[in-house]
């Protein structure tokens, strides 16, 4: 499940959230979105909350788009780097080693950037992995 309203997990809110997803062996999705203080924005939180799923979504760092944006392709329009897909591949890893499996999904879908940035992404993940994690496809899952 993912959340959109960041006061879930700020402050005293945190452990209760975690500990509520925790406890009901929901997956709490993890997000990678801009830096910003907006309500709307998730902190990047990598709380794996079941042992069968990690679950990360990225949906770009377009601040002015994600806060503002009318549509979707607006508020998601970003193009990712390969030093911030990186950034993504360790956090993935990292997950994947808590879960039996971690999913990747890119939601950075204006023109053809989610896919792009999968198939950028899982040569990123091929290099950085252990031998025991396998890459995936079509959605550039990463499982343990």
């Amino acid at each position: 499940m993912e959340l959109r309203h960041r006061e879930w997990v700020e402050r005293d809110r945190l452990e209760d959230t975690v500990a509520f997803f925790t406890k009901r062996k929901v997956a709490l999705v993890a997000v990678d979105a801009p830096v910003s203080p907006h309500f709307m924005v998730m902190p990047d939180l990598d709380a794996v909350t079941t042992a069968r799923l990690a679950y990360l979504r990225a949906h770009g760092r377009n601040a002015r788009g994600y806060e503002s944006g009318r549509s979707v392709a607006e508020r998601f329009d970003y193009r990712y780097s390969a030093a911030e897909l990186r950034e993504i591949a360790t956090r993935a890893t990292k997950l994947a080693g808590r879960a039996a499996e971690a999913h990747v999904i890119f939601n950075n879908n204006k023109s053809n950037y989610a896919p792009e940035s999968a198939r950028r992404f899982r040569e990123i993940v091929a290099e950085l992995a252990p031998k025991s994690v396998k890459v995936g496809h079509p959605h550039a899952e990463v499982a343990r």
